[in-house]
């Protein structure tokens, strides 16, 4: 997924249809799948989506749909020419642009939630860290951005203005020296509280003189 995104985002999609084709795709599982379409906003794509294979089949099966839907939706798929057929004989489809990536070469990677075009190579993790951590503090967050600025791994606090960047990149190497101190906070006096007396006046109660009464 990360080398997708870096590569897509290198090249930009930004409000584009991306869809994914070839040999390669049957081989890529659904959640994968599931994973990749969803990211989108991280790329800046409208969308990014699979053709309909095999693997759609099991998706819907998976999501209790019934046989004859299961059949409905392959039928229609082949009647269209929409359906996946892996190998030499799918025939090309026609795009604006295309952009190719052997599968073999992927190898695992990380990448930061807020930069995630910066992928790091899993084996040069550590060193990636080693170089990053002493400059952490000088990091400069970015420019403003605009609230509808793309991808979406850029809000608009940091992102620039026009929605292609995620603030500049951390510094390869530091000393650190830049980096400010830490200063105890200073103890907050305590609040005694305050005594006060209300002195509560309280009206006579007025009684009624007896009402004589008389004998006959």
């Amino acid at each position: 997924m990360l080398t997708i995104t870096e590569m897509l985002r290198k090249h930009g999609v930004v409000g584009k249809f991306v869809e994914f084709y070839g040999e390669g795709v049957s081989a890529v599982p659904l959640a994968n799948r599931a994973t990749i379409g969803n990211m989108s906003p991280e790329f800046g794509s409208t969308c990014a989506i699979f053709p309909i294979d095999e693997v759609t089949l099991e998706y819907l099966r998976l999501t209790g749909r019934s046989d004859e839907s299961v059949a409905l939706v392959e039928a229609y798929a082949k009647e269209q020419g929409m359906w996946l057929q892996a190998g030499p004989d799918q025939p090309e489809a026609r795009y604006s642009e295309y952009l190719e990536l052997d599968l073999s070469t992927v190898v695992p990677s990380i990448a930061g939630p807020k930069r995630p075009q910066d992928r790091i190579v899993l084996a040069d993790a550590k060193e990636a860290f080693r170089k990053v951590l002493p400059t952490y503090v000088s990091h400069h967050e970015g420019d403003a951005g605009v609230a509808s600025s793309f991808p979406a791994s850029d809000p608009s606090p940091q992102g620039a203005t026009d929605g292609t960047n995620g603030g500049s990149k951390p510094a390869d190497e530091g000393d650190g020296s830049g980096r400010p101190r830490a200063r105890s906070p200073s103890p907050r006096p305590r609040a005694r509280p305050s005594r006060s007396t209300t002195a509560s006046s309280r009206s006579p109660r007025s009684r009624r003189a007896p009402t004589p009464r008389t004998r006959r």
